[in-house]
């Protein structure tokens, strides 16, 4: 008897069956493709998914939330008079627009006041008054649906050393574009004689810090793209781009195309810092 290629209904993998009925590739995804209608969160499969794969026994295993304890003691002790806590939770990635929509749908659900997710980072800021919306059971019901929360350490520690080598290098190269740049800014280029090699090493550094640092902001951009989605990101990979190429157009025309290489590379950087010190707080 041949085997039927058949798409999982709720993470869309194609697997090999016998089974001419079957619509899930594991136990999973079909739990959580049930538990999704009863909810009445059907929704979901409306919007642009770009889900993990096979869920296989995540939703069912046993986790250790006493991390998540302790950051709930910690927000209950810095927590104000008005009884308002905040915490910071980070859940697995991809964020689709299905994954945000859901997350917040529990969220309002389970009785949360306040609810600040990062589609890029992962980053939820969770804000709750005491006694009406509990973190714990949040995420346990998260995992129900197939979502896992993540201690920071665990979830963004990767990301964090690829955000700070960009981060260091840019600067670097930044201030290389400018350290190369002084001639120009003192009106003096003419009668430097390795005006030219300056010129190059500005153009080099900027184009080092567009490939190291705009990538950043771009890579996931075009991800989303492929799949049609829109990416937060997308208004900062536009101007980055569109600044390197007038860089580029205004060198080749012999223009006074240093502002534009010193403007890119130092707004490169200060982007990356700027997301550097949110994901910090």
């Amino acid at each position: 008897m041949l085997s039927n290629k058949v798409k999982c209904d709720h993470c869309g993998v194609f697997f090999n069956t016998l089974d001419e009925d079957a619509h899930f590739c594991c136990k999973g995804c079909a739990s959580v493709y049930q538990l999704i209608h009863e909810s009445g969160f059907g929704h979901f499969y409306d919007l642009e998914t770009e889900r993990l794969g096979p869920l296989r026994e995540k939703p069912f295993m046993e986790r250790d939330l006493g991390w998540l304890h302790q950051s709930i003691t910690k927000a209950k002790e810095a927590g104000n008079r008005s009884g308002l806590l905040r915490i910071v939770l980070w859940i697995e990635r991809p964020i689709d627009e299905g994954t945000s929509w859901l997350v917040r749908e529990l969220f309002t659900k389970q009785g949360g006041q306040q609810l600040q997710l990062d589609q890029h980072e992962g980053r939820l800021d969770v804000c709750w008054i005491i006694g009406h919306f509990d973190p714990v059971v949040f995420a346990k019901e998260l995992q129900r649906y197939g979502i896992l929360v993540l201690p920071a350490k665990v979830s963004s520690a990767k990301e964090d050393h690829s955000l700070k080598f960009r981060l260091g290098f840019c600067g670097a190269f930044s201030l290389g574009v400018i350290l190369f740049s002084i001639p120009q800014y003192l009106g003096i280029e003419g009668e430097f004689a390795p005006s030219m090699l300056f010129s190059m090493l500005v153009a080099l550094f900027a184009t080092l810090s567009f490939v190291v640092g705009a990538s950043y902001f771009i890579a996931p951009v075009m991800k989303a793209a492929r799949h049609r989605r829109f990416h937060t990101d997308l208004p900062v990979a536009i101007i980055i781009s569109i600044t390197i190429i007038i860089s580029y157009f205004d060198w080749a025309n012999g223009a006074n195309w240093l502002i534009g290489f010193d403007f890119t590379s130092g707004l490169i950087f200060l982007l990356l810092l700027w997301r550097w010190l949110r994901r910090s707080k």
